[in-house]
């Protein structure tokens, strides 16, 4: 499992694995959760979740009665410069189609509502035109929509904004791009002998790391991460928390959908809940709680 907390639950003993090895053993309740990071990782890692220091500035994102057949229905919501926004709620909440919904990556027919970006209303009837625009989304299936796994990592990284390799006539520099690439892999710590490799080789931190640095190399403004955890180690989890606090300092908006309890909680500085396509609440990350956050998910009151 890559969920730590679960192991208080269930286990008497764990057995932690490193690069193919087995490196060491610890009885549950002998040990803590930052033991068992340290072993994960190899070295001690502190601030696995960054502070809420961003400071929140002025509104970059507004949805208003956002409908999308019947998974998403009247949606309302803002998201400000400096802060992580986080959206919790079941699977099947209607989260990501929210966000796909916002983005243009469904058929925009479907769409009903009104979204206002930088203060100017917009309909995106493509991905492209968002990007254009300033906003890059991670999405939830990062083999199957996030990443193509048969090309190499420097083309993944350099796919969502070509404009930034090429000329006037339209050819790309593959030297550029490799000088991109190379400079993400080592920002991120992409673990790789090369950005040529298939991203399909990678494992799937680093395969996430390769999604993260393809977003950020579009310089967006508004950053959606759609469950950018799943599924990696705790290693690559603490990078990309601190890569989203980073963005935020930096005045971006980013937005995480996650279905992990503590990270959302620990990382959102606000917390908006779906149940059944409905926005449930909206829960400032002080006040957040596990049993609210349930509580709202599962249609209940807060």
């Amino acid at each position: 499992t890559h969920k730590l907390e679960e192991l208080f639950q269930v286990a008497d003993s764990i057995s932690v694995f490193k690069d193919g090895q087995n490196v060491t053993e610890f009885k549950v309740a002998d040990s803590t959760k930052q033991q068992w990071v340290n072993a994960m990782v190899g070295r001690e890692l502190k601030d696995y979740y960054p502070p809420h220091d961003s400071v929140r500035g002025e509104k970059v994102l507004e949805v208003r009665n956002l409908s999308y057949k019947n998974r998403v229905r009247n949606a309302s919501f803002d998201c400000y410069k400096g802060e992580i926004l986080g959206f919790a709620g079941l699977i099947g909440a209607g989260r990501t189609e929210l966000m796909m919904s916002i983005f243009g990556a469904v058929d925009p027919k479907e769409v009903t509502g009104e979204v206002y970006y930088k203060g100017e209303k917009v309909k995106y009837r493509h991905p492209k035109n968002a990007i254009n625009d300033g906003i890059a989304l991670a999405p939830e299936d990062r083999r199957a929509q996030g990443s193509i796994i048969c090309l190499d990592i420097a083309k993944n990284i350099t796919m969502a904004k070509l404009s930034k390799i090429a000329n006037k006539a339209n050819v790309l520099n593959l030297r550029k791009e490799l000088k991109i690439a190379n400079d993400y892999k080592d920002s991120l710590s992409i673990a790789t002998p090369n950005v040529k490799k298939q991203v399909g080789d990678l494992s799937g931190g680093n395969q996430q790391k390769v999604i993260v640095a393809k977003l950020l190399n579009t310089d967006a403004h508004l950053f959606i991460f759609d469950e950018p955890t799943r599924g990696i180690d705790v290693g690559s989890k603490a990078q990309i928390y601190n890569m989203m606090r980073r963005l935020a300092n930096e005045g971006n908006a980013v937005i995480l959908v996650s279905s992990e309890m503590p990270e959302v909680l620990s990382v959102s500085d606000r917390i908006i809940v779906m149940h059944e396509g409905v926005i449930k609440c909206e829960l400032d990350w002080r006040e957040a709680t596990e049993r609210k956050i349930i509580s709202a998910a599962v249609g209940g009151a807060v």
